[in-house]
């Protein structure tokens, strides 16, 4: 398993150990971070962190699962100009980042079959990974919402303890069946 830092340079690559499960494995993956592309490689999502490898240079980056604050499908190609897997990463200034960039996004050679795998896969190892401070607190306020826009694709369930409200693949928004979306009278009281 990797350190507690948010994006752990790599210098070598192993997914034999025991308690590693892979839950996703693609080659020729291009990966950012920040606004760098560090090249293509292969990205493993597994049960215990996101790794991504580039056999030829001999390096790569891993993400742990507790360091991963959003990650979403970003087909909006009028902010990046590829669709990807967009992550938004722990930008603690207390933690000893050998990068010092919070975001990272990985284009994929099969846009339309990998996104939506990986994604999930993501999901998974997130689910199988939280920690205590991910339990509800009773809050209803949206922290997506400065990320509302066309092509971005939130889990329904990650969503849905939010506020009830999905983003589409084309950007609309949509009410969560899972909530029952919005009930009436609900926000009566809203000024």
């Amino acid at each position: 398993r990797l350190g507690s830092t948010m994006t752990r340079r790599l210098e070598a690559f192993n997914v034999d150990d025991e308690e590693c499960t892979v839950l996703s494995d693609h080659s020729n993956v291009r990966f950012w971070l920040g606004d760098e592309e560090m090249g293509t490689g292969r990205l493993v999502v597994s049960n215990l962190d996101i790794v991504w490898w580039d056999a030829s240079s001999q390096r790569g980056y891993g993400i742990n699962y507790e360091d991963l604050m959003i990650h979403a499908i970003s087909r909006n190609t009028n902010t990046f100009e590829f669709p990807c897997i967009y992550m938004q990463l722990d930008s603690d200034p207390e933690a000893e980042d050998e990068t010092g960039r919070n975001e990272a996004r990985l284009v994929f050679s099969d846009p339309e079959n990998d996104l939506s795998a990986v994604y999930e896969a993501m999901c998974q190892g997130q689910e199988l990974n939280s920690s205590p401070d991910d339990e509800d607190d009773g809050t209803t306020s949206n922290p997506f919402t400065s990320l509302e826009g066309d092509g971005w694709v939130f889990s329904p369930s990650l969503m849905g303890q939010a506020d009830g409200v999905v983003q589409n693949g084309n950007g609309s928004e949509e009410a969560n069946e899972e909530d029952g979306g919005e009930e009436d009278g609900m926000f009566d009281d809203a000024d």
